[in-house]
């Protein structure tokens, strides 16, 4: 719903084979469109342990909830400390679409960089357009692969090298000049027919 920040992950864990799930951005009817929310991504992120999302996770930013991508060194220590075996050999702890620039964003929280998150572009990238914007995100397990769907079409594989488990997860910076009204919906699905363009 409208807000500033936002960040929500599902409580189901997917371990091994392929799942696909539809993200939508939905204006609310009636309200007023202004403008369009700042930056929603949507992707998968480690299953750790509810406390460990609640909370601000920026030090001395109180006021904003918790952001995978830009945690305190203590909290991505935190994080880490969590992690099982069921994790398995990949250090990429979270990794979304970018919807307004179609760029993929990860993490591996680790204490050695910045603030232990990245950006990069993927072949295929495309952003998402239009009033309601709809993307598929599928997640092999099989093959370590997360690709990205538009309009049923594949765009390509966005990032390489994942394993162990993980949950889909969206987060939300509503912080531009206007503030809109909007949902961000996640759906399971029938995987399409792979046709790439």
């Amino acid at each position: 719903e409208a807000t500033r920040h936002g960040f929500a992950k599902s409580p189901h864990a997917m371990r091994a084979g392929r799942h696909y799930g539809v993200f939508s951005i939905r204006h609310d009817r009636g309200a007023a469109q202004d403008g369009e929310p700042e930056d929603v991504e949507f992707g998968i992120v480690r299953p750790v342990p509810d406390g460990l999302w609640r909370g601000p996770s920026c030090g001395g930013n109180r006021q904003r909830p918790f952001d995978p991508f830009q945690c305190s060194r203590e909290r991505r220590e935190e994080l880490l400390s969590s992690r099982t075996a069921r994790w398995g050999t990949s250090d990429v702890h979270c990794c979304t679409y970018h919807a307004s620039s179609g760029f993929c964003y990860s993490t591996t929280w680790s204490s050695t960089l910045a603030d232990g998150s990245s950006h990069h572009n993927w072949q295929g990238r495309e952003a998402l357009e239009g009033q309601e914007k709809v993307a598929g995100l599928l997640l092999d397990l099989d093959d370590g692969t997360l690709a990205v769907y538009k309009n049923g079409r594949r765009l390509g594989v966005m990032q390489k090298g994942l394993s162990g488990e993980y949950c889909w997860m969206i987060q939300v910076d509503n912080t531009g000049r206007h503030m809109c009204s909007f949902q961000v919906l996640v759906e399971k699905a029938t995987i399409p027919a792979d046709t790439c363009e």
